[in-house]
């Protein structure tokens, strides 16, 4: 038996490797943790990340869609919910009144049978569902009040960080025995097999402690992942055929439960939440302007009462995250010496003859 593990142990490794690498689409956002318990952004594509025990990774999305008393907006596909594209042609609009039927397929949303929206995650889609379900029967003069209500939740730093909190109080004991089979399978297991010569006994031993591990991971995984998200059963099914045909993934687990954790939430909530206070305040530099070019438009569906929703959801989540549009929209330090203006979005700096930024076409500020 010995023999036969000192030979797959390679193999092993590689599959945990593999496990490792995690596909951020387009338009989701994604948050790993890193040393010291802070995290970082990923950008779309592939990424090595969760490692190490009690790693964690979050992935939201940017909401492909936005309600108003009327009705939803949702962008066409050809966009492909490009930011600099967010205009009223640049969108569907469904009202509420010619929604029959809703349904859902992992994270795509069905409507009437004939139409598809595409969320970026499962639990994004049966959040729309339930909004959708729950303003379309309402009367025409309530639903402002619905729709304001759930952006405020989807914004609520509070809200976010206690689900965070319930999580990571639960989180230890499934950490620290993905811990101990993580020391056992890459320290004690390929030392005795390769380097220290050890009594088959004790490295018998040893295996069945790392097999009583994997199981009561496995049972800990099964019974956290019904707790967090009791609708989704499909995703349950998914996570235990990955731990049953790649043991070794039982081995940063948190990864594979937290993914989703934060998925109904606003990205922008989840940002203040994991995010250092600089960069959060680079990305609410570029919602904020998001938001006020949106606004510039109009359309006799609501779409500025929407982007009007949202930008007072920002200025309290603003509040919370203890920030000033004055300390969001600073001026930066200089970098380059011959700069003399710099973008107050995306702070790129320009040098003497450019008048605006090229790429958020919004006029430079002098230094």
């Amino acid at each position: 038996m010995l023999e036969l593990i000192s030979i797959l142990y390679p193999y092993l490794v590689a599959l945990y490797l593999a496990d490792c690498l995690f596909y951020v689409g387009k338009q989701q956002i994604a948050f790993c943790s890193m040393f010291g318990g802070s995290y970082r952004k990923l950008n779309p594509g592939l990424h090595l990340t969760g490692f190490l025990p009690g790693d964690r990774l979050f992935i939201t999305g940017k909401r492909p869609f936005g309600l108003t008393p009327s009705g939803m907006y949702n962008p066409l596909e050809e966009n492909d919910r490009n930011e600099s594209l967010h205009r009223p042609e640049h969108y569907n609009f469904l009202p509420f009144a010619s929604i029959d039927a809703l349904s859902t397929d992992g994270s795509t949303l069905h409507l009437n049978e004939n139409k598809s929206i595409q969320t970026d995650t499962r639990q994004e889609a049966l959040l729309l569902v339930r909004r959708l379900s729950e303003i379309g029967a309402l009367p025409y003069a309530d639903r402002k009040i619905a729709i304001e209500a759930g952006i405020q939740k989807d914004t609520d730093l509070n809200v976010v960080r206690d689900t965070y909190d319930r999580w990571a109080l639960k989180a230890r004991p499934i950490d620290l025995m993905s811990t101990l089979l993580f020391a056992c399978f890459f320290a004690l297991l390929p030392l005795g097999l390769y380097l220290v010569p050890v009594a088959a006994g004790l490295m018998v031993v040893l295996i069945i402690f790392m097999l009583s591990m994997y199981g009561l991971i496995l049972a800990t995984a099964w019974r956290q992942h019904k707790h967090l998200y009791p609708e989704d059963a499909g995703s349950l099914y998914k996570l235990i055929a990955t731990l049953i045909f790649s043991p070794v993934s039982t081995m940063h687990i948190s990864v594979h439960l937290t993914r989703n954790l934060l998925a109904g939430f606003d990205f922008m909530a989840v940002s203040a939440l994991l995010l250092p206070r600089k960069q959060l305040a680079n990305e609410m530099r570029r919602e904020l302007h998001l938001i006020e070019t949106a606004r510039n438009y109009s359309d006799k569906f609501g779409w500025e009462e929407y982007w009007h929703m949202r930008s007072a959801a920002m200025q309290t989540l603003l509040e919370k995250a203890a920030l000033t549009i004055d300390a969001v929209f600073s001026k930066p330090q200089k970098i380059e010496s011959a700069a003399v203006a710099y973008c107050p979005v995306c702070r790129t700096e320009y040098r003497d003859g450019f008048n605006s930024c090229s790429d958020c076409v919004v006029p430079l500020k002098a230094y």
